[in-house]
């Protein structure tokens, strides 16, 4: 995957990723409250993020990159929960 991006082949290296890891993503997004739609955001932010790392050469050369990405999206999809909570709590106090 990594040698995809690094060939200036990202097309085929995020059709790769999205047949291995999206539905797992989806999956651990829609079993934690989460929508298809959300799933699909997240995948794409958790796709930029792993790109951004590709490129500053900030993965270990023999990273499994299904699971790192399947990673950062999971850890996305909490601080986004935490975040949603926060955004709740603070609409109940101001009613």
């Amino acid at each position: 995957i990594i040698s995809y991006f690094n060939s200036s082949q990202e097309k085929k290296a995020i059709d790769l990723l999205y047949h291995k890891v999206f539905s797992k993503i989806k999956i651990y997004i829609r079993n934690n409250r989460g929508s298809k739609e959300e799933a699909e955001d997240i995948f794409h932010d958790s796709i930029i993020k792993l790109i951004i790392k590709i490129r500053n050469n900030e993965l270990e050369p023999n990273i499994d990159v299904y699971a790192y990405l399947f990673v950062i999206a999971k850890n996305l999809w909490i601080v986004k929960v935490k975040r949603d909570k926060k955004v709740q709590y603070l609409e109940n106090i101001s009613e």
